[in-house]
């Protein structure tokens, strides 16, 4: 069964951002629910008791200032964070003072870009960095879980884990096995890995996982640090 490791309530503007943006939220298995006014944005907070909850300011209905005050105010739904897409109207109606005085953990300006709420989203989400920069390879491996044995392409990895190229794409929470075959590389034998994320053929680039290692032995150990080495040389 997949699991679910984050819950967030969000609006059309975002949706495809966080669905799309691989770099650290895409480590997380996010369960995302689309919102279309603010009496909507209230009851699915209420009810869902999300992670994150993304809305506009400007909403059919209510608006983010009193989703936000209602909320806040709310014993039940106090600790959700809130952040606030809006569009300044003038100093006499800023989005941002209004949402901040109703307890708003974050407003964001339109147009929305990357520098400016990527770290806002990862902070609220309380998602870890990164320790390693990943390395870009090419590798071939079979992959096995429960759908079976297929044939997998490694595109890039870290001291942590690599993503897999492969179709279908496992579930996270899966455990697989990564066998590497003497024909296409000099890896040592097999590897068992958790999948902590996946992306499926809806999604913006390869069909594939994210996955993380399990008790590799040492001469697997030095291979990945071999690998991670070599591409560091040929500047991937």
């Amino acid at each position: 069964m997949r699991a679910v490791s984050k819950r967030i309530i969000t609006v059309e503007d975002i949706y495809e951002f966080i669905d799309r943006e691989e770099t650290l939220l895409r480590r997380e298995d996010l369960n995302l629910v689309v919102i279309t006014s603010g009496e909507e944005a209230l009851f699915r907070a209420r009810n869902d008791k999300p992670d994150l909850l993304i809305m506009n300011f400007h909403m059919p209905d209510l608006n983010g200032y009193q989703v936000c005050r209602k909320l806040k105010g709310d014993d039940s739904t106090e600790h959700i964070p809130v952040l606030i897409l809006a569009t300044p109207v003038d100093e006499d109606n800023d989005p941002g003072y209004l949402t901040e005085a109703a307890g708003c953990d974050g407003c964001i300006e339109k147009p929305i870009q990357q520098k400016d709420i990527l770290p806002l989203l990862v902070k609220l989400l309380q998602i870890p960095t990164r320790r390693h920069l990943r390395k870009n390879v090419s590798i071939k491996c079979s992959i096995t879980d429960e759908d079976g044995q297929r044939i997998g392409t490694i595109l890039n990895m870290t001291p942590e884990g690599f993503f897999v190229e492969t179709t279908p794409a496992p579930w996270p929470g899966d455990i697989v096995t990564a066998e590497f075959s003497a024909a296409d590389s000099d890896a040592p034998g097999r590897l068992q890995l958790a999948v902590r994320w996946s992306r499926d053929t809806d999604a913006h680039g390869p069909q594939g996982a994210g996955c993380e290692y399990l008790n590799p032995s040492p001469e697997m150990i030095q291979w990945l640090t071999d690998q991670i080495a070599s591409s560091r040389t040929r500047g991937q």
